[in-house]
């Protein structure tokens, strides 16, 4: 008997007489997720075959065995097919390229040209179509995308109610990255050598473009009127042989972060401001009263970094978090929920100056854990920290910061969390690899955090998987549908997605099996994220961003 037959009917056996123990051992246990391959007897056809089973979901075929829906008696060979959900490589998706987009469309940022207040389950935008994309970010009120070309794309109605589909912004500039702050777009060249600052309405463009008599820089062109469109230049001192790596924004501020390790920081939009809370890492810069307002996009250095070496850069709605190349992880701003992760006091609701996490100080053991940050993520009022521990080589998701719709991903609903807590479902994962004989850590890839919503990746494509297959899994709030799955219940677990695309991923027809065989159905619905080498010869991997009020999926080049 085959191994996936051997197993499924240990398994039946043991659902019948211990039900509970099933549950424990096999929802739960080291077998959960195994790779196989499985000869099976196609009945239908009356042909031997292989099937490759990519991955088990046991919790969910636990739950099928629990239900009754597998029904094997006897110690006859196990026949019939087993239904999965296939990943979707790059190049199998190539004619199904583009975003994929869902929640609040009350601005139709989600959904351009839909009447729909809300798209509930994740859909296409068609406009996208074949289309592979540098960056994609959802802003409140309107979107914005950088094409493979580097050209910008913006749509919604922040930037113009009666554009039904995205639109030409700027071209010709190369840029690699955008970021949406203050109803403005901050776009980062490919070469890191300039920053642009652009009006994310199109009525401000034309305005500013048409009172602008002297106009220093120009060259995009607004698609629809064939004018040039305005835009500023951030100015960041570097080095010759430095340029800039990173930029993240909050609602009101910019994270810049150069190559060679330093940390910059602006107010953003078109308007002085006369106080912050403390995003900038700036002190003077924190308290109401002074006689001098802060200009906007003029950059300050976080004084406080110099001499360390800063690798990334994340920022929330008004705070800010860095991590060094020592594995250590600094932050400044609001601390109003928590996220700078540290207890909130009257002394730490605003932290103007970086300070350290003891991140160190998360594990119960005698002394210090050797642990360092290997990775970060802030927005909204929330701060993501992957950590590992060096003696076991094992890393865990932390998180700290506003839970009351279940952002903490720790299975409650908290007002605000001070000190990081564990997200245990996605901490020190390990699944058997059949082809290497051992378990292997399947780590975080990354993790989207939205205003109110999680999704976070995982970075499971081993083995002969090497170019696919990518765990999706979603947390947070679902008021304004932000989840994709239809419904409007909050999430305080993280979830693995359903699969929407499903060009690639039908489900085979159900074929009812005589009284001589037995069949065991097994049903994954779970979302994958491709990744590999497109047919236009350029590395892509599918991509997910989450949003103000939505998220969408996209493939990233």
């Amino acid at each position: 008997m085959n191994s996936i037959a051997s197993l499924c009917l240990r398994a039946t056996k043991l659902s019948r007489t211990s039900p509970a123990l099933f549950t424990k051992q096999y929802a739960r246990g080291v077998i959960r997720e195994r790779r196989v391959i499985a000869r099976t007897v196609d009945v239908i056809n009356g042909q031997r075959g292989l099937r490759t089973v990519a991955r088990i979901d046991y919790s969910r075929f636990a739950k099928n065995v629990a239900v009754g829906v597998v029904a094997v008696t006897g110690a006859t060979a196990l026949t019939g097919y087993f239904l999965i959900s296939q990943p979707v490589t790059a190049e199998q998706a190539e004619d199904n390229i583009g975003v994929y987009a869902w929640g609040a469309n009350g601005k139709h940022v989600v959904g351009p040209g839909l009447k729909d207040v809300a798209v509930k389950t994740p859909r296409k935008i068609s406009y996208f179509d074949d289309m592979e994309l540098r960056d994609l970010v959802l802003g409140d009120s309107f979107g914005v995308a950088v094409t493979a070309r580097g050209d910008l794309l913006a749509w919604g109605d922040g930037y113009d109610p009666a554009a039904s589909v995205p639109e030409l912004i700027l071209s010709g500039k190369n840029i690699r990255s955008v970021q949406i702050s203050e109803g403005r777009i901050y776009a980062l060249t490919n070469k890191g050598d300039k920053i642009y600052s652009i009006p994310g309405s199109k009525r401000d463009m034309q305005n500013s473009a048409d009172n602008k008599q002297n106009m220093p820089w120009y060259s995009s062109i607004f698609a629809s009127y064939g004018k040039s469109v305005e835009f500023d230049t951030i100015k960041v001192p570097h080095g010759a042989f430095e340029n800039i790596k990173q930029i993240v924004a909050g609602d009101h501020h910019l994270v810049i972060l150069t190559s060679g390790g330093k940390v910059y920081t602006c107010i953003t939009g078109s308007n002085p401001v006369y106080s912050t809370e403390g995003q900038l890492g700036v002190p003077i810069l924190l308290e109401d009263g002074e006689t001098d307002s802060i200009a906007p996009e003029q950059v300050h250095e976080v004084a406080t970094l110099r001499g360390v070496n800063i690798v990334q850069v994340a920022a929330g709605q008004s705070h800010s978090v860095v991590r060094d190349d020592r594995g250590r992880v600094w932050s400044f701003g609001s601390n109003s929920h928590g996220q700078l992760g540290v207890d909130y006091t009257i002394d730490t609701a605003f932290v103007p100056i970086p300070n350290i996490i003891a991140l160190d100080k998360l594990y119960n053991v005698k002394g210090n854990a050797d642990v360092f940050c290997e990775y970060i993520a802030a927005g909204g009022n929330n701060t993501v920290y992957s950590v590992r521990n060096r003696k076991s080589n094992l890393a865990d998701l932390w998180i700290s910061g506003a839970g009351l719709h279940g952002q903490l991903g720790i299975g409650r609903y908290l007002h605000m969390q001070g000190v990081p807590g564990r997200i245990r479902s996605l901490s020190g994962i390990l699944e058997y690899c059949e082809e290497d004989k051992k378990y292997q850590e399947i780590p975080i890839r990354y993790v989207s955090v939205g205003k109110r919503h999680l999704a976070a990746v995982l970075d499971n494509a081993t083995g002969t998987d090497s170019n696919s297959h990518r765990d999706l899994l979603i947390w947070g709030a679902n008021d304004l549908f932000q989840l994709g799955n239809g419904k409007r219940s909050n999430l305080a677990k993280p979830d693995y997605m359903n699969q929407f695309l499903s060009a690639h991923e039908k489900k085979p027809k159900k074929h009812g099996a005589t009284n001589a065989e037995k069949t065991v159905e097994f049903i994954n619905e779970r979302q994958h994220l491709g990744a590999g080498k497109s047919k236009k010869g350029r590395n892509v991997e599918e991509t997910i961003v989450c949003g103000d009020y939505g998220a969408a999926v996209y493939w990233k080049c």
